[in-house]
């Protein structure tokens, strides 16, 4: 788990950057979840969904942000010890095809915002 600050401000400042990606999708259509890859205080991925536009149901917020992560021009350079210190702040809780893809990379921080409606 990754050693992230409890604080509020830490918290909504990076739930705001999933959010814009989520208005991004829902600008074009997309069902508008987002979310945003954090490690040691930095936004290193994001990602949205792109389910409509692509035509591919695996396309989920979170896949793209981790296929970003691991894509070879990414300068980061991500290893399996970093993804266990790096922290997802998603826009709706992952589903169980994301959820499962996280775990196999041993992410196990995540924050969701979660609505009632």
């Amino acid at each position: 788990m990754s050693n992230v600050p409890n604080d509020e401000n830490y918290h909504s400042r990076f739930m705001t950057e999933a959010f814009k990606y989520a208005d991004e999708a829902y600008n074009i259509g997309e069902v508008p979840i987002g979310c945003v890859f954090v490690h040691n205080g930095k936004v290193v991925a994001g990602g949205r969904n792109a389910t409509n536009e692509t035509k591919n149901g695996t396309q989920h917020a979170e896949l793209i942000a981790i296929n970003k992560l691991l894509s070879p021009q990414n300068s980061t350079h991500f290893t399996p010890q970093m993804f266990k210190e790096t922290t997802l702040y998603v826009t709706v809780e992952p589903c169980i095809m994301c959820s499962y893809a996280l775990r196999q990379l041993g992410n196990s921080d995540s924050h969701t915002t979660l609505f009632t409606f």
